[in-house]
């Protein structure tokens, strides 16, 4: 029997976002079978930034989003009763470089269920410099004060005080663990494989405001799945479906989706390289955006997911990408972007939509 979902979204001053899904698949997964991406919309001026979006399952229709520094002390909400975005600060949390963002269950509710928390991580380090990193974890209500006061306030620091730029975080929607997965490149020229870290939940939510030391897992190739070495494929994103059985990893040139459970890896030998015809991964048709490095499966089973960018597009943008090098296109053709604004842009199942 067919469920149809109406979702509408209205965003200042831009077009209004409205999608339907349909025919909800049993399993949720769409074993590689995705439709083309197409736009949805645009992101309002107060997004100019953006860094992370997180779809609620609490309150459907609502999006979480926020913006790379400056501003990333600052949770934006786009609702679908609203017609602005909703902004809050949030208390104590300098966010110096917030990148990526996540829902996960938290602290067990009166009625002995999790309750689902925002996890804002503060895990950008372009240089490499930062002793520690942090994510803020903030209670999911249908109403914010502002300023938000975070549950807690995670300090953590990768093994031996290792130091690495990060952009992607994933939060299980089972276990409640915490994956990051690094974006490593050489000189910010070759791109490298990305190295993926946990923070388990009993090590956060029993922290006592004591740094965490993130626990290795796996290096992922992602520079030869796409195809590409250079910066473009380095690792800008990452979302875990409603499910936790399969995860989106997104880069300046594409997204993959693998189809595995995060919380059973390290599921290939450590200390050797993990060859891609071992991998069960597909890569979905889309439209790479300029700079896209924001990703996130849309509930209730993550037969859609929503990606974006922090610019606005580019005429034949992978064109552009491939051809030109990212610092170069955004200087010298600007003036010939078909919209102001950063796209929204939607890829749905075949499985669960029927068109």
């Amino acid at each position: 029997m067919a469920l149809i979902l109406f979702y509408r979204l209205i965003l200042p001053l831009q077009l209004t976002i409205s999608f339907i899904v349909l025919s909800i698949p049993a399993h949720g997964a769409c074993n590689g079978e995705w439709h083309p991406a197409y736009p949805i919309g645009t992101l309002p001026a107060t997004l100019s930034e953006v860094s992370g979006l997180a779809a609620s399952m609490k309150y459907p229709g609502r999006l979480y989003m926020v913006n790379d520094s400056p501003g990333g002390e600052y949770l934006h909400i786009l609702n679908m009763n609203s017609e602005i975005p909703e902004t809050y600060k949030i208390d104590q949390f300098p966010g110096f470089d917030v990148e990526d963002l996540s829902i996960g269950p938290c602290d067990k509710n009166e009625n002995g269920k999790n309750d689902s928390c925002l996890f804002v991580p503060d895990i950008g380090d372009n240089h490499h410099r930062r002793p520690f990193i942090q994510i803020a974890v903030i209670a999911e209500k249908q109403i914010f004060e502002n300023p938000i006061v975070p549950k807690t306030i995670i300090n953590l620091v990768y093994p031996k005080l290792a130091r690495h730029d990060a952009e992607a975080i994933g939060v299980h929607p089972k276990t409640g663990d915490i994956f990051i997965l690094t974006k490593e490149s050489e000189y910010y020229y070759k791109a490298k494989a990305a190295k993926l870290f946990k923070l388990t939940y009993d090590q956060w939510h029993n922290q006592k405001n004591q740094p965490q030391t993130l626990i290795p897992l796996q290096e992922l190739p992602i520079p030869i799945i796409t195809g590409s070495d250079w910066y473009e494929g380095t690792v800008t994103g990452m979302a875990i479906s409603p499910d936790g059985t399969r995860f989106l990893v997104i880069t300046y040139s594409n997204i993959i989706e693998f189809n595995y459970d995060l919380s059973k890896f390290p599921i290939f030998n450590k200390s050797t390289p993990i060859e891609i015809d071992n991998l069960d991964y597909h890569v979905p048709e889309i439209r790479t955006l300029l700079r896209q490095e924001v990703i996130s499966y849309l509930p209730p089973d993550g037969s859609s997911f929503l990606y974006t960018t922090e610019v606005a597009p580019l005429p034949n943008d992978a064109n552009v990408i491939e051809n030109a090098g990212i610092a170069i296109a955004e200087n010298t053709l600007r003036e010939n972007a078909d919209t102001e604004a950063p796209l929204i842009m939607r890829v749905n199942c075949k499985k669960s939509e029927k068109r």
